[in-house]
């Protein structure tokens, strides 16, 4: 029996440099692989392509044909929506910085973007920390804001990989007051791949029976 095709939402991360540059890097959940890897890796999987749904800014998607362990041992079995990845209700795009961009510049940043947290990476995407609006104001309030390094106002951020189910990250945030958390491809490899924020839970929770954030093409069931 052919394994039944899924729906791969892929996710954008940019990251911010000293220099004001803007890198961009794509990624999707392997379910192969059971984390988060460079959507250029699909390229060379002949189960996998990449589609475009929509225009300009609209996500892009990969057609993967790999099932998931559930279903390959009872594919007639339906996974609770509360033991989805966290990566299929994450946001699609993650703004990050490098921790040398001035807090000024990350400040603008996430003004601009409308956004209350950052990921603080190197230059590999690797998590470092995260700086949030509330580390911000503090900065402002006590230290006049002084021209310094993103890496002087982060805070230690929890490694959380993509494949943790979406009620525990749920769960966590509930318990210690946490709006935002950064997401790693996997606890042995942890690049940022994407921040789930209370928003994306929320959303989440209140749309379980919807088929394409389950990652399903209509009539992969059959």
């Amino acid at each position: 029996m052919p394994a039944p095709a899924n729906l791969l939402p892929v996710h954008l991360r940019r990251t911010l440099r000293a220099d004001g540059s803007l890198v961009e890097w794509m990624t999707v959940f392997c379910p192969a692989k059971a984390r988060s890897v460079a959507t250029d890796l699909c390229a060379d999987c002949t189960r996998c392509h990449v589609v475009v749904l929509g225009r300009g800014e609209t996500p892009k998607f990969v057609v993967c044909e790999s099932a998931s362990r559930g279903q390959r041992e009872d594919p007639g079995v339906v996974a609770s929506p509360h033991a989805t990845p966290v990566w299929g209700a994450m946001s699609g795009t993650v703004l990050c910085v490098e921790a040398d961009v001035s807090v000024e510049r990350l400040n603008a940043m996430l003004i601009d973007a409308s956004i209350d947290c950052a990921p603080v990476v190197d230059c590999d995407g690797t998590l470092l920390g995260v700086v949030t609006r509330s580390d911000l104001m503090r900065w402002q309030w006590r230290s006049g804001a002084p021209a310094v390094p993103a890496r002087s106002v982060m805070q230690s951020a929890r490694t959380v990989p993509a494949v943790t189910p979406v009620a525990t990250v749920g769960a966590l945030m509930a318990s210690e007051g946490i709006d935002a958390l950064p997401i790693v491809s996997s606890d042995g490899h942890p690049v940022v791949v994407g921040v789930i924020t209370a928003r994306d839970v929320m959303a989440w929770l209140a749309h379980p029976a919807g088929r394409l954030r389950e990652g399903r093409l209509p009539g992969s069931d059959a």
